[in-house]
């Protein structure tokens, strides 16, 4: 079920994003698209918990993964492509395996890092120890 939500997020993103490219395509698609990362965030935390934390409890968690998600689709925009072209040129098929590995491990850090930072945001605003 999480795999099938991520994968309509991603067609949806991909098919806003084709409104208009380049830098500025990537921040307009961003802007758009946060909303629908922000849910699809913080029903992906209710969801993988199980429900056993309150979806309010996921809010800061949820704000500050979606927004570190944005950036990193707007670095992306401009980085992955010509990364890939580079490595493809320089190592070749491995090369650009090896950018994908490397985006999906900054998008794993991203999900993981952003949920962890709002939890510390939302113990710090509560004033609970964990």
């Amino acid at each position: 079920m999480w795999l099938a939500s991520l994968l309509v997020v991603v067609v949806t993103v991909a098919v806003v994003g084709a409104i208009a490219g380049g830098v500025v395509g990537a921040v307009l698609t961003a802007a758009l698209c946060l909303p629908l990362v922000l849910l699809w965030v913080r029903w992906m935390q209710w969801f993988l918990l199980a429900g056993r934390v309150r979806w309010s409890a996921v809010v800061p968690e949820a704000c500050v993964t979606a927004a570190c998600l944005a950036g990193f689709s707007v670095v992306t925009s401009v980085h992955l492509s010509r990364a890939i072209v580079w490595h493809a040129d320089r190592y070749g098929p491995i090369g650009v395996v090896f950018v994908l590995m490397s985006w999906l491990t900054w998008f794993s850090t991203l999900l993981l890092g952003g949920a962890v930072v709002g939890h510390l945001l939302h113990l710090r605003r509560t004033g609970s120890s964990g």
